[in-house]
């Protein structure tokens, strides 16, 4: 698709010029606090994320829409194609967590060397948040989670395509002119076609194809997951997917966990349960209580505990827990914001789920933590019930301890609908 630019809209090299001198003054500025380190990471961090959202703009405005004729449907590239049909996108979720686990990976090595690298760390932080965005910018969850870029990005599908460039952010849209005016109202028949369903046949997959892609998924996921090889202290096992319960159901996950021995540890053992209550259909409470015992001389054990709220994001595909929790032994306390994605393997009978999360020990003078947990999930019906298995992993300088649980979820007051 081939459009011209407004008569307000900034010319490619004035975008280029103005782009360069706030990027130079971000650069010096952050480089003013090289001395404290968290600042310096963090300032590097989000000049890297703001650099993507150019870049994201620049292409899509400059590329796609002005500089590119395109013309056949099979182009991988093919914008033309994604205007009339919205919903057909070419990135797939084995694409997204794809660029989640690169990331990870990327921001563990610049956590370990510092430098400049958090540059590169935060760029691909934009680059994977925008597979995500821009899916859920074609859902109707998007309005209440983005409502303004929602907004800019229908009216560019429609009566404004040369407007609404931007996915992450509305900034640079705002700052070259090119967002859409306040005037401009969405009809229903546009919001009907936007997340309507096409029956164009180049997008639609076999099954056999689906089914390849999901285990070659997960088999992806699996690799990338051993890359990341660095643990000091046992993960907060999830054992559950993205799913919600759904108002008025309770579920209760009983499991077993075993952590791998390192040289500071012989590991530990750890006997929980997970119960949830569904309080609406898209908000559940989440609680768990488990006992370790720590393996080796010494022995001892320890109760620990948590509870919080979790929130569907993408009915059974993606959704976010907010966990805090204790031990009843020692006066500390966690916070783990946890991020379900769950990938069907085969529908409502097996799955697996990647929880990436961030572990805030709420203490002076305490270091947080990155980890994330695979769980795969069977059953006839996982709705009802499933038997979970799930690997897990905390990233850190130091240590060496992986995480295997193995447990089974049943659902005690299931609605009949």
């Amino acid at each position: 698709m081939k459009t011209q630019s407004t008569p307000s809209a900034f010319s490619l090299k004035k975008c280029t010029y103005i782009a360069a001198i706030i990027f130079i003054g971000l650069l010096l500025l952050c480089h003013l606090f090289k001395a404290n380190t968290y600042l310096f990471f963090t300032g590097l961090f989000g000049i890297g994320w703001l650099l993507w959202t150019f870049t994201e703009y620049f292409l899509h405005r400059f590329v796609m829409h002005e500089f590119l004729i395109l013309r056949s449907s099979s182009n991988i590239i093919d914008h033309h194609n994604h205007h009339k049909s919205p919903q057909n996108l070419k990135v797939k979720a084995i694409h997204r967590i794809t660029f989640l686990m690169f990331f990870l990976i990327v921001l563990k090595l610049s956590i370990q060397y510092g430098g400049y690298s958090p540059l590169i760390a935060g760029f691909l932080f934009g680059i994977t948040t925008y597979n995500f965005l821009h899916y859920l910018l074609h859902q109707p969850i998007g309005n209440s989670l983005f409502p303004s870029i929602q907004r800019a990005h229908i009216l560019h599908h429609y009566n404004r395509p040369n407007h609404g460039y931007s996915f992450s952010t509305s900034f640079w849209d705002r700052l070259f002119k090119t967002y859409p005016p306040k005037e401009d109202q969405i009809t229903e028949q546009m919001l009907s076609k936007y997340f309507s369903k096409s029956s164009n046949s180049n997008f639609k997959l076999t099954e056999t194809m689906k089914s390849h892609s999901n285990i070659f998924s997960l088999l992806l996921i699996i690799v990338l997951l051993l890359i990341l090889t660095n643990a000091c202290v046992p993960v907060f096992s999830d054992m559950q997917s993205a799913r919600t319960l759904g108002k008025g159901n309770f579920e209760v996950t009983p499991f077993y966990t075993n952590s791998a021995a390192d040289s500071e540890s012989k590991g530990v053992t750890q006997v929980s349960a997970n119960l949830g209550i569904g309080l609406s259909e898209n908000i559940d409470i989440r609680g768990r209580i488990s006992h370790l015992w720590f393996n080796g001389e010494g022995g001892g054990g320890s109760t620990i505990f948590g509870i919080g709220p979790k929130f569907s994001m993408v009915p059974e595909r993606l959704s976010l827990f907010i966990p805090v929790g204790s031990s009843f032994d020692v006066d500390s306390w966690q916070l783990q914001p946890t991020l379900f994605y769950t990938q069907p393997i085969v529908e409502k009978k097996f799955e697996a789920t990647l929880s990436p999360k961030y572990i805030f020990n709420l203490c002076r003078d305490c270091s947080g933590f990155f980890a994330t947990n695979l769980g795969i999930a069977y059953s006839k019906d996982l709705t009802k019930n499933a038997i979970r298995a799930e690997y897990g992993r905390i990233f850190s300088d130091g240590g060496g301890l992986g995480q295997f649980s193995l447990g089974y979820s049943f659902v005690l007051s299931k609605k009949n609908k």
